[in-house]
């Protein structure tokens, strides 16, 4: 230990203490892995056309966050809820008018079709960002205990469907660039732990 230099003698202790340590770029592309493990999904979008009845555009597009508007459901009109928010995030939208689609595998001609986006790959965590007009941030909006996805993946699935609510983030103040995020967890209250 005299002969080496001051810091390789104290990274020496600190690794006979605390075992081997992952230090570099290495250690960050596998820590950002397993974060996406967890919360990242895939949702499928397929268009059909309505004239020949065949589907002319499909691609997946993974995401981390589901970013949903909780304006008033067109499906509920009881109320704003998550489970609405998510219905209207996967209705079917109907493309006419000045939104045709070029139909490429039989009409070669604009058509009118049906776009549709469902769930194909589950998070093993599922985040959604609820998006809120402004005129309507005051109203109160129903947060599920549970959540089944199972309506709206995009072919049957042998996964888990079923979310339970864990956490709410939300944000206090005039705009995003100043006021407070607060977050509320779900804990274990026999451990008698503090929530966040």
């Amino acid at each position: 230990e005299r002969t080496r230099p001051a810091r390789t003698v104290k990274a020496a202790r600190v690794a006979a203490a605390h075992g081997p340590q992952a230090h570099g770029p290495a250690a960050g592309i596998e820590s950002m892995q397993k974060v996406l493990r967890c919360f990242q999904g895939s949702v499928r979008t397929a268009t059909c056309c309505l004239e020949c009845e065949c589907s002319t555009n499909e691609h997946d597009e993974i995401f981390t966050t589901l970013s949903i508007s909780c304006g008033h459901s067109k499906c509920d009109d009881a109320g704003r809820s998550v489970a609405s928010g998510l219905a209207d995030y996967f209705r079917v939208e109907r493309m006419r008018g000045s939104n045709k689609v070029f139909c490429t595998d039989h009409c070669n001609a604009l058509a009118e079709a049906h776009r549709q986006t469902r769930l194909a790959i589950l998070p093993a965590m599922l985040c959604v960002q609820l998006k809120m007009l402004e005129e309507s941030s005051s109203q109160a909006i129903a947060v599920d205990q549970e959540l089944e996805l199972q309506p709206w993946c995009s072919v049957a699935t042998n996964q888990c469907t079923k979310y339970q609510l864990v956490a709410a983030v939300f944000h206090t103040g005039n705009s995003p660039q100043c006021g407070h995020y607060l977050a509320y967890c779900r804990t274990n209250v026999a451990e008698r732990r503090m929530p966040c």
